[in-house]
């Protein structure tokens, strides 16, 4: 790919990472935590990871929390949102965060 390309790429990844730290430093529940329902995700290492939700670190990272006991919770290696290359992958866990932000 080429390398403007690549960049504007990693440039909406981390537009859509600020996002979802917005969402959930901004939702109702819980200043840490949010569901985004269940996105299922295949990484190029074809290990299947299983999206519940996701949670902003102190040092403001936004890390993917896992089903239990899904492949991705036991042998992946994405756990933030950062990591995900999918963009539609993405947009689909910005539209679950915004939905249960209220809940």
């Amino acid at each position: 790919m080429k390398t403007k390309i690549k960049e504007a790429r990693q440039a909406l990844i981390n537009l859509m990472c600020e996002e979802a730290e917005n969402i959930i430093n901004n939702s109702v529940k819980t200043k840490a935590y949010c569901s985004c329902g269940w996105v299922d995700y295949i990484e190029d290492d074809l290990i299947q990871y299983e999206f519940i939700g996701a949670y902003v670190s102190a040092s403001g990272v936004v890390y993917m929390v896992h089903k239990s006991g899904s492949e991705g919770s036991e042998k992946g290696r994405v756990s933030m949102m950062k990591d995900i290359k999918d963009i539609q992958k993405l947009e689909w866990i910005l539209k679950g965060l915004e939905e249960n932000k209220r809940k």
